[in-house]
């Protein structure tokens, strides 16, 4: 589960100074088996990804089934969040004039579930950002999961900041908030209702230190941006969690 490292860092989970990392990916702080297990609903695949970098995980074949059923639904056209899909997976040569045809985009859904995934970053997870907003916009609140509330809060913290007063910041690309994105899964699997195996009141204070911690990574570790626009991007960041924690309760 952990292994001892040669210096202290902060706990994922509860934010405690501790030696101990994940055995396997050995970047990962955890203080305590308890930690470790918070978190293994999202880690397996945070676990196999260099320190530093962040893609988001592939689909699941359950994802995969609902959009490939929500493709064939009428309605789905006057989605805003599935026309944002069809632009983006468009963008990047899926499909002729925005549009998927129908073998296109079944082959696309099917790469997106693929843990070594043909489609390079990022536009992997660009569109893995798309699909998840899509599969939000079609779930019940309290089921929606930890990847898609991270999409959500990533793309919330990227139109909070306008291009006019956070330059550097409007202009970085998406491996830049790797840390505010590793941060933003870490929070939204220890809130999310399917964590079992812990006290209401354990629930309750990672949750806290996890927000928290959303600010505090993103003034301390975000790759661009001027100390003040980093400061900015972190409270963003806060508010968005606490906005969709609020829509979601």
């Amino acid at each position: 589960m952990t292994t001892a490292a040669p210096m202290l860092s902060d706990c994922a989970v509860c934010g405690g100074p501790t030696p101990l990392v994940c055995a396997t990916c050995r970047h990962t702080p955890f203080c305590q088996k308890g930690c470790f297990d918070a978190l293994a609903a999202t880690h397996g695949w945070i676990c196999g990804l260099p320190a530093g970098a962040f893609t988001f995980a592939p689909l699941t074949a359950s994802e995969k089934a609902r959009l490939e059923a929500q493709n064939e639904d009428e309605e789905a056209e006057v989605n805003s969040a599935w026309e944002r899909f069809e632009a983006v997976v468009g963008e990047h040569g899926w499909g002729k004039d925005r549009i998927p045809v129908a073998s296109d985009f079944h082959e696309l859904l099917r790469q997106l579930t693929l843990g070594t995934c043909p489609i390079a970053e990022p536009q992997r997870s660009l569109m893995l950002i798309e699909a998840h907003l899509v599969l939000q916009s079609i779930t019940p609140r309290n089921v929606v999961s930890p990847w898609a509330r991270t999409a959500q809060s990533y793309r919330l913290v990227r139109s909070s900041l306008p291009r006019a007063e956070y330059p550097s910041l409007a202009n970085a690309p998406m491996a830049a908030f790797a840390p505010v994105l590793k941060q933003l899964v870490v929070y939204w699997t220890v809130a999310s209702p399917a964590l079992e195996g812990f006290s209401k009141a354990s629930v309750k204070r990672v949750v806290k230190v996890a927000l928290e911690r959303v600010d505090k990574i993103a003034q301390r570790d975000l790759a661009v941006g001027t100390a003040e626009e980093k400061r900015n991007a972190g409270k963003a960041a806060k508010r968005a969690v606490e906005i969709l924690a609020k829509k979601k309760s």
